[in-house]
């Protein structure tokens, strides 16, 4: 979503920088609190949270899922929490300002508005990704994959899903983009 993000304009070059790596280091973070809270970990215990491909996959197909997971993510993420059409909203209803960050807002005004129902829906779709997943591991984010690369030293068709990942996160952030600016050619742009 970071990606998506700063693809469209929404997140500034230093920004992203700085989220990425931290997004990073976090995932290395909690590879290293399961080193600490597991008695004698082993390097297989490390290889089990590493995600690859099944041996009988086919790699279109791991690249296919990743595309479609992340796309997926990201423009329910998108719709749901990001969208500059609530600037619209805000000045046609009362609308409480929760965070607002170079372009990026969200508001709610009841429980039953879009950003209050956004964690609901960013959790069933990932809860659905993960079950559509099948034999790629359906990763979603690129740091869900880098610490435990790191402590397993599993690294099989890492860019595959990288790759796919920022393909899909960038596909759905300028799809939403470009559809919004269709629908509402006179919504300011911060």
């Amino acid at each position: 979503i970071s990606f998506a993000l700063w693809l469209t304009g929404r997140l500034s070059n230093r920004k992203f920088i700085l989220y990425v790596v931290a997004q990073l280091s976090a995932s290395v973070f909690s590879m290293f609190i399961i080193f600490l809270t597991f008695s004698n970990p082993t390097i297989e215990m490390y290889k089990l949270v590493a995600i690859k491909p099944a041996e009988e996959d086919q790699l279109w197909r791991v690249f296919f899922t990743q595309v479609l997971g992340t796309f997926l993510l990201t423009y329910v993420a998108f719709t749901m929490g990001y969208e500059e059409a609530a600037l619209i909203k805000e000045a046609e209803s009362k609308v409480k300002k929760i965070h607002a960050s170079d372009g990026l807002y969200l508001f709610s005004s009841s429980p039953q508005s879009a950003t209050g129902f956004a964690p609901f829906a960013v959790g069933f779709i990932v809860f659905v990704c993960a079950c559509y997943g099948g034999s790629s591991g359906c990763a979603l984010s690129p740091t869900r994959m880098f610490g435990p690369a790191i402590f397993s030293g599993v690294w099989d068709y890492f860019y595959i899903y990288w790759i796919g990942m920022f393909v899909g996160s960038g596909l759905a952030g300028l799809l939403v983009v470009h559809v919004q600016l269709i629908q509402t050619p006179t919504a300011p742009i911060i």
